[in-house]
């Protein structure tokens, strides 16, 4: 009777480890959930630059809604089908989802295209929500709002009178398969992926010229409008680019020399070309001095220093650099100065710093000039600490070639 009692006991017992064992190979970490009403809305915030059929034509019906799992960032799973994607127009009022923390991207395709025809793509996301076990957790609306880049393009009247045949590539510099080609009418905008853009102008003149142009548009950002404008002077064919945005105006010149070998495919993005071999036509020349010698002077004093330029090919780059112990670098930047810049081509935080007469040093605009005077004479007098003070110029030609000369002060 002992045995047979012990012997019970101990199946007893194995069938209760058995069972545990089965019950913990079997467990599902997705046996609780909850409930998600989505009765939230999909607001789109529109840019300003947005016309007023586009604005009509935005259907958040189709915008695709994915919920995912905010500890994996993976689409999370609804429990009555394999993955949590809908399309706003047809997704159900109550969505069941295992218990955890999510949250939904609203979006108005499925990814966004590198580069596509008035396609502008939307998205936004919700905070991170919690499903509770046996619970309804509601939601506020979602704001989407432009996430790609608009671009146009137009063509000034004197472009259109210098060239017989023109068109214009926008291209991913990261990718230049993505790029779309603006014909002569340009009556569609293109949407591109917020990076970095290569655009270039393709042309022919009456004389059966062909012209290759390119500019790097930097400082992308979702949402922007950039309107690329197209115009050419008569004179040495300067192509100014003019890149108007949302956020401010950048202006980009492209020269071409009227003697730059055609390139045979016009889907080719050309590299920029190399500087060329310093040039005897460009002259550097000091008013009064010789400006290869240093010239002196008391601190305080005010030095009449004027330096005379002349470019037969017409100026394209003013560089100067500053090397002093007095204005040194950390100087200069108080001023929002760098060490070295270029007059030919101001920045807008320059153009604050200097005011619209370069300091004094310039008078107007520089690029495209062929000849120029740059005068220092107004810094002479600030420079109020003994030493040597290195005014370091170079001028690069619509042709590539440069000089460069350098401006020594020495005041004791």
């Amino acid at each position: 009777m002992k045995r047979f009692t012990r012997v019970f006991i101990f199946l007893i017992a194995l069938f209760v480890v058995l069972s545990c064992k089965k019950e913990h190979v079997e467990f599902d970490p997705h046996t609780e959930s909850g409930s998600l009403r989505l009765n939230m809305g999909i607001n789109v915030l529109l840019t300003q630059n947005t016309s007023p059929s586009s604005r009509a034509a935005i259907d958040t019906k189709n915008f695709i809604v994915t919920i995912y799992d905010n500890k994996t960032g993976t689409i999370a799973q609804d429990v009555n089908k394999s993955d949590a994607v809908y399309e706003y127009g047809n997704m159900p009022e109550i969505i069941a989802l295992y218990t955890g923390e999510y949250y939904i991207v609203a979006s108005s395709l499925k990814e966004m295209p590198a580069a596509a025809w008035e396609t502008p793509y939307y998205q936004g996301t919700s905070e991170i929500f919690t499903i509770k076990k046996a619970s309804v957790t509601q939601l506020a609306d979602i704001t989407c709002t432009q996430q790609n880049v608009r671009v146009t393009v137009s063509y000034t009247e004197t472009l259109k009178r210098e060239l017989i045949s023109y068109h214009a590539v926008i291209a991913l510099s990261s990718n230049e398969d993505a790029h779309l080609d603006f014909d002569k009418n340009a009556n569609l905008a293109g949407y591109f992926k917020p990076e970095k853009l290569v655009a270039v102008l393709n042309g022919e003149r009456p004389d059966g010229e062909i012209i290759r142009a390119r500019v790097d548009l930097d400082s992308i950002k979702p949402g922007q409008h950039q309107n690329i404008e197209f115009d050419v002077t008569f004179s040495a064919l300067q192509l100014n680019i003019h890149v108007n945005t949302d956020v401010d105006v950048i202006n980009k010149d492209i020269i071409v020399p009227p003697d730059e070998d055609p390139i045979e495919d016009p889907d080719t993005i050309p590299v920029d070309p190399t500087p060329g071999p310093p040039s005897e036509s460009i002259s550097i020349v000091g008013r009064g001095f010789d400006i290869d010698n240093a010239i002196e002077f008391a601190v305080g004093e005010t030095q009449n220093v004027v330096v005379d330029i002349d470019v037969p090919q017409q100026i394209y780059n003013l560089w100067v650099e500053i090397e002093s112990e007095f204005l040194t670098e950390e100087e200069l930047g108080t001023l929002g100065i760098p060490k070295k810049f270029n007059l030919g081509d101001l920045t807008p935080a320059l153009k604050t710093a200097f005011g619209p007469e370069g300091l004094g040093l310039i008078d107007g605009e520089v690029r495209g000039k062929t000849s120029l005077v740059f005068n220092i004479t107004d810094f002479t007098s600030l420079l109020l600490q003994a030493g040597t003070h290195k005014f370091i110029i170079t001028v690069d030609d619509y042709d590539g070639a440069s000089l460069t000369k350098t401006l020594t002060l020495i005041n004791y």
